[in-house]
This record gives C-alpha cells, sequence and structure tokens, in this order.
C-alpha cells in the first residue's frame, strides 16, 4: 500500500475520466449490483490490485464475493437443467 504524508491526505482527491468498452460497464454495473459498493469504490479497488497496490481483500469481501460466484453458478445450473428438461420433454 502507498503511504500518504499528512500535506498529500488533506488535498482534494485527484479525478480521473475514462471512457470503456460497453462490455467492461455492464460488467462494473453487475458487481456493484451483486457487492452493493460504488462504481467508485469498484473502480479505486481495479485501478489498485492492477498497480500492485492492493491490500488483502477483507473477509467480508472475500465472503462476499464466493456468494456471488456461488449465485452465477446456482443460475448456471438452472439453467442447464431447463435444457436438459426441454430435451428430455421431447
Amino acid at each position: 500500500m502507498i503511504s500518504i504524508d499528512s500535506q498529500t491526505a488533506k488535498k482534494p482527491r485527484p479525478h480521473l475520466g475514462a471512457k470503456v468498452p460497453h462490455d467492461v460497464y455492464a460488467e462494473l454495473l453487475r458487481v456493484k449490483e451483486l457487492s452493493g459498493k460504488s462504481e467508485t469504490q469498484i473502480i479505486n479497488e481495479a485501478i489498485a490490485a492492477y498497480l500492485g497496490l492492493a491490500s488483502e481483500a477483507t473477509v467480508p469481501d472475500r465472503v462476499s464475493q464466493v456468494e456471488n460466484t456461488l449465485a452465477e453458478l446456482k443460475q448456471q445450473v438452472e439453467t442447464i437443467l431447463g435444457k436438459f428438461q426441454r430435451l428430455a420433454i421431447r
């Protein structure tokens, strides 16, 4: 993690702007909905992780990630089961 001196900490945070592909933005919105985090939080975490500045994820964050992954897997399994059931009806 980067250490920030007291002078830097008092300054307003820099503002960044970027254009992203539609699919990237859609994924950002999906993660926002699932995690309950703001777009800013997600973007800050992603940039920090990319730069190798991210601290270890907290236990609640890790649990949330596992829950989100399980929800996605459940949806995929239900989709697959639905397809098999439709095939069995034929």
